[in-house]
């Protein structure tokens, strides 16, 4: 892809820094004397597209020139300016920086939509942020990332409901719920995988669990996806989606060549749901936990007639 900032050749004023990553140059059209713009030389749009070592070597080199710059022109101050999306007029990443002084008439502009700061934007920021940590899988709606245990309260109060765990033995207390995600932790150490927070992409609010465990099944041990959806979520497909990422993710990530689902026999929703995931019944056992258990399975050759 070619642009404006792609070609250094392109620059038609004075070029002030260049390395083998990023260069910087005089402002075609400066707010301030000194105004300087930094640049990648690869093609990014936005900042969360540039890779780390070379974002962090950036600012490194801002660093170095606002340095100069106070050297250079002994401002009262100076500002650091970027615009994304549909605001970088340019299509091409790049960082304003300028000298400012106490009469130069710059002055922020607030938009035309009011806003007030409440906790549950902050609560949305703070989800996303802990939603880049650990990501297993991202699907149209969700991300599938590891547990942590800052998970506790929005994973009890699933795991607590008597609904939700009506076909569980019993609800979870706090301190099965805290084993449940130290548990998955181990299991990420020593499998590979375990079963993820399943949060919503849109917010980042914690939903449920997803994910794969070795699990007794009438005797042998074997990978199973199991699911658990907070019942304010029910009925949006979401259990259905993340079972089927985790399905796609055991199949391109291990060399097992049969994927389980097990269930007591009452769980129509949870064999439902291996069904429309591909799965076919394959045994029916006696089970001291469930009473009666089912077991559902993919096979890799069945999954590979499922992708054409």
């Amino acid at each position: 892809m070619s642009c404006i900032f792609c070609d250094i050749n392109n620059i038609q004023t004075d070029v002030i820094y260049e390395d083998e990553l990023v260069y910087a140059f005089l402002d075609f059209d400066p707010i301030n004397t000194g105004h300087v713009l930094i640049t990648t030389k690869a093609h990014y749009l936005d900042m969360d597209e540039i890779p780390d070592e070379i974002l962090s070597h950036l600012i490194k080199v801002t660093k170095r020139i606002l340095k100069s710059l106070k050297k250079s022109f002994s401002p009262d101050g100076y500002s650091i300016m970027q615009n994304g999306g549909k605001f970088n007029d340019t299509g091409h990443f790049h960082l304003h920086i300028f000298p400012r002084n106490a009469e130069d008439g710059f002055s922020w502009t607030y938009g035309k939509n009011e806003s007030e700061v409440n906790s549950d934007i902050a609560q949305i920021i703070i989800n996303n942020l802990k939603n880049q940590e650990n990501i297993m899988i991202e699907t149209d709606r969700l991300i599938l990332r590891e547990y942590t245990l800052d998970d506790f309260e929005a994973l009890f109060e699933i795991v607590s409901d008597p609904e939700t765990m009506k076909h569980y033995p019993a609800p979870f207390s706090e301190e099965k719920t805290e084993y449940w995600i130290n548990w998955n932790i181990d299991n990420y150490k020593k499998y590979g995988f375990g079963l993820w927070a399943v949060t919503l992409k849109e917010t980042g609010e914690f939903i449920g669990d997803c994910g794969i465990t070795i699990q007794n099944i009438d005797g042998e041990m074997l990978p199973e996806i199991g699911y658990h959806i907070n019942k304010k979520y029910w009925r949006n497909g979401y259990g259905k989606e993340a079972a089927r990422a985790a399905r796609d993710w055991a199949f391109n990530n291990t060399d097992y060549d049969i994927i389980y689902s097990y269930m007591k026999y009452t769980n129509v929703g949870s064999y439902s749901t291996a069904i429309a995931n591909g799965m076919k019944k394959v045994k029916e056992y006696p089970d001291p936990k469930n009473e009666i258990s089912y077991a559902y399975a993919i096979t890799r050759a069945e999954w590979e007639e499922l992708k054409k």
